[in-house]
C-alpha cells in the first residue's frame, strides 16, 4: 500500500506540472479558454481533497457571480480560480466579495492560482478590503498546485489519492494534452469538463 500511495502522489504531482505548463503556455499565446476549462477540472479534485461538493457557477447560476467561480453553498465554501497571482487580483477579489456581501453567504474563500502563487502578498495592505469579521489570510487562503500536492500527501485514504490521481491522469495524459492543442489550433475548445465519477 505504501509503494501504491507514493505511486499515485508522484503521479499527481507529475500531472500537476504539466497542468502549470500547460496553462503557462495557453496564457502565453492568449489562448484563455485554457481557465474556464480548468475551473471544470479542478471541481472534482478540490471536492476530493477539501471533502466539498462544489459547483460551477459560470454553468450553474444564471445570476452573474463576481468574485468567485466555484461554490459549496451548504458549505459555505466559495472558490476564484485564476491565472494571475499578483496582489492587484487578489485585492480586487476581496473587495467584490466584500462589495457583493458574499461574506453572508460564504464563510471561506478560497483563491486558487493555477499557475504560481507569489512568495509573499502584502496582508497589511489588504486589511481594508477584507469584509469585517471575515478571516482571510493569504498563507491560508491564497492556494496553489504546491499547496493542494501538500494537502493530498496528508489525506490519509489511498483509495481517495488514487482517486485524484485518476482525475489527473484523465486530464493530464500525453493524449488528452494533444488533443486539447489540436482543439485550439483548430480555434475550438470545448470548455465543458467531462463528468468524472471517481469510484470511491
Amino acid at each position: 500500500l505504501i509503494m501504491n500511495r507514493l505511486g499515485y502522489l508522484n503521479k499527481i504531482s507529475t500531472y500537476a506540472a504539466r497542468f502549470v505548463v500547460e496553462v503557462e503556455g495557453f496564457n502565453a499565446s492568449a489562448l484563455y479558454d485554457i481557465n474556464i476549462h480548468a475551473e471544470g477540472f479542478l471541481i472534482p479534485v478540490l471536492n476530493e481533497v477539501f471533502g466539498l461538493r462544489l459547483e460551477n457557477l459560470n454553468v450553474t447560476q444564471k445570476r452573474n457571480f463576481p468574485a468567485i467561480d466555484l461554490a459549496d453553498f451548504k458549505n459555505r465554501v466559495a472558490f476564484q480560480i485564476t491565472a494571475t497571482s499578483d496582489f492587484e487580483k487578489i485585492k480586487t477579489t476581496l473587495e467584490k466579495f466584500r462589495d457583493k456581501k458574499l461574506n453572508e453567504t460564504f464563510d471561506v474563500l478560497y483563491i486558487y492560482i493555477i499557475t504560481h502563487k507569489r512568495e509573499k502578498y502584502n496582508d497589511d495592505k489588504l486589511r481594508s478590503f477584507i469584509p469585517k469579521d471575515f478571516v482571510f489570510s493569504t498563507s491560508e487562503n491564497v492556494i496553489d498546485k504546491d499547496t493542494l500536492l501538500q494537502k493530498v500527501s496528508t489525506l490519509s485514504s489511498t483509495p481517495k489519492i488514487e482517486a485524484i490521481s485518476k482525475i489527473y491522469e484523465q486530464e493530464f495524459s500525453d493524449s488528452q494534452i494533444q488533443m486539447r492543442e489540436k482543439a485550439y489550433v483548430n480555434g475550438y475548445l470545448n470548455t465543458e469538463a467531462e463528468s468524472i465519477c471517481p469510484n470511491l
